[in-house]
Parts: C-alpha cells; structure tokens; sequence
C-alpha cells in the first residue's frame, strides 16, 4: 500500500527566495516538497487577490499545506481564498490587519509610504531598521552572520 505524500508548497518572504527553506529536512516518504518562486507583478496596479490567483495557479495538488513567511504568510492566506488547502501555517507574519504593529498602520493610515518611492530606497536594512527598530536591527545581524558561515561551508 503506497502511503499518500502531502503536499506541502512554501511562499517565502517578499526580499527572498526560495533558498530560505534549503535546511528543512522532512521525510520523504511523507512528504513533498515544492518551492514557490515570486511572480513578476503584471502592472502597479495589479490587485492582490488577482496576485494570490495567479500564484495559486502554481499549485497542482489537491489539499497542499501552505507555507508563508513574512509577506509570503500573506500570499499564502490570499491563495487559500482560491484553493482547499489542508492547513495554512504563517510564519513572522499576521492573520490579519490588526496584528500590524502601531507604527506600519499609522504609515499606511497617512500614506507615507507614497513619500518614499521604491527607488529611493537603496538599502533595505537601513529601511528595516527604521521600519521596526532594534528588532529589525538585531534581526538583520543574525541573518548576515548566517549567511557568512553559510557562505565559509560553501567555499
């Protein structure tokens, strides 16, 4: 009897990809594992039900589990409006507007976001840290550790 291998499709965070999810180790024999990359927005003004639809597409198998991170947890709760998923797990991220910290609602509450276009903005630590503080600070240092000693296994 062949055991029936769930499906398990991982949106990462919206500055990253899929490699964040290159050390999980899951079995095989239970589990399939797929990779979602980030589409190309079709204009500014595409929606993001409209993107949650086209990322959905992506899915071939009935009743995945979805994993999100970050702006990822996000996608992954829109794409469920458009599929049957078996379970939807976020990770650093919200279920929901209220879960906003106080700073990002007054930002987007006052549209002070449109005072600083994408362009402008060339680093995106220096706009993390400014975003949420020490947290993002603390947060940016452990993840370039990371990636030094990942980068010394790999030479």
């Amino acid at each position: 009897m062949e055991i029936q291998k769930t499906h398990i499709y991982f949106v990462p965070g919206l500055a990253a990809n899929p490699q964040i999810f290159e050390f999980l180790q899951l079995s095989k024999t239970k589990f399939e594992l797929h990779f979602l990359e980030w589409l190309i927005p079709i204009s500014k003004q595409e929606s993001i039900k409209n993107y949650a639809q086209r990322m959905a597409d992506l899915v071939t198998e009935p009743n995945p589990v979805l994993v999100g991170v970050s702006f990822g947890g996000l996608i992954a709760q829109e794409m469920s409006k458009h599929l049957k998923p078996k379970k939807i797990i976020i990770i650093s991220s919200v279920k929901s507007k209220n879960e906003l910290p106080k700073r990002l609602r007054t930002i987007q509450k006052i549209k002070a976001y449109k005072l600083f276009p994408t362009k402008s903005i060339t680093s995106l630590e220096a706009f993390l840290i400014y975003a949420f503080g020490d947290f993002a600070e603390k947060r940016m240092k452990l993840y370039n550790q990371y990636l030094s000693v990942r980068d010394e296994r790999y030479l």
